[in-house]
């Protein structure tokens, strides 16, 4: 099936090959849409959004994942986390990756499964996330608390950085 998915902060529009929409649905609208992100193995769009400041709050926290199929049917929703970043998708386990600002924590959600984000307590304001080509590796980018480059191996759970030092801001 080749088609372009293209997500806008309140819906979802599919397009054939030619360029002619053929479907589109709508996303849940009571939270502010961060990130979108398809998984073609499983054929599922995974939508981050956080909920929006209120009540005082001078910034928005707290994660929220919805995930649709292609319908625009909603098949899962769930909380997790605070001050989320990109997703990243390895494709090789079928885990979506998200970091976790300000916090020794990456998100991993199962993409078969996406019931739930399980804790990965490592790193320090993780804020890119990168899978080797087989996807047993993560490589993570940190320029808070450290300035360093880590290295998470998913099969033995061995963390390495490389720290540079100061840098200067």
């Amino acid at each position: 099936d080749q088609s372009f998915i293209v997500g806008f902060d309140n819906s979802v529009h599919i397009f054939d090959i030619n360029g002619n929409e053929t479907s589109m649905f709508p996303l849940a609208s009571e939270r502010t849409v961060e990130d979108e992100l398809y998984d073609p193995a499983t054929k599922q769009l995974f939508v981050r959004s956080i909920t929006p400041a209120h009540d005082g709050q001078v910034a928005a926290i707290g994660a929220h994942m919805d995930v649709y199929d292609l319908s625009g049917n909603l098949k899962s929703s769930f909380d997790f986390g605070r001050k989320p970043y990109h997703m990243s998708l390895n494709p090789a386990n079928g885990h979506i990756y998200v970091p976790n600002g300000d916090a020794a924590v990456i998100w991993s959600v199962d993409t078969r499964a996406p019931m739930q984000a399980v804790s990965i307590h490592l790193g320090d304001s993780v804020e890119q996330i990168v899978p080797s080509g087989d996807g047993s590796v993560l490589y993570l980018a940190s320029r808070l608390g450290g300035s360093y480059i880590g290295e998470y191996d998913q099969d033995s759970g061995a963390f390495e950085s490389f720290t540079s030092g100061t840098w200067p801001l």
